[in-house]
């Protein structure tokens, strides 16, 4: 918040990005594992959700949408030369880092105590 209030900052645009780069269906994968909470994903190719979409988008209230498939299959791309979380004097922690803290509270009792060290990383995009 100190960084809008600077002069040097007005009218600049930043990246406000993570270490890490990853895709919303290892988000979610990642997430439920630190919770300890089963989950069922459907790893299918994007063209078939995207022939899904379609159909579904002849409803009155559609389940899925064509946009909703783009933005689930798309991650944060870097534009080079712009500043971003460094430049403003904040160092982004990674996701594996900060998950406990807040998905904690969202365990099963038993699990409540458990490290998030025994759950895998989250596979990052490249």
């Amino acid at each position: 918040i100190n960084a809008a209030k600077e002069r040097d900052t007005k009218g600049k645009t930043y990246e406000l990005v993570g270490p890490k780069r990853y895709h919303l269906y290892d988000l979610v994968d990642y997430i439920y594992r630190v919770m300890h909470r089963d989950t069922i994903i459907y790893p299918y190719p994007k063209f078939m959700y995207m022939i899904a979409a379609r159909f579904g988008e002849l409803k009155w209230t559609p389940l899925i949408t064509r946009d909703q498939v783009i933005r689930d299959h798309h991650t944060d791309e870097t534009t080079a030369g712009l500043p971003g979380l460094e430049e403003l004097g904040i160092t982004p922690t990674s996701l594996e880092a900060g998950a406990i803290s807040v998905l904690r509270r969202h365990r099963i009792h038993r699990w409540y105590e458990e490290a998030v060290d025994d759950a895998e990383p989250a596979k990052t995009a490249s």
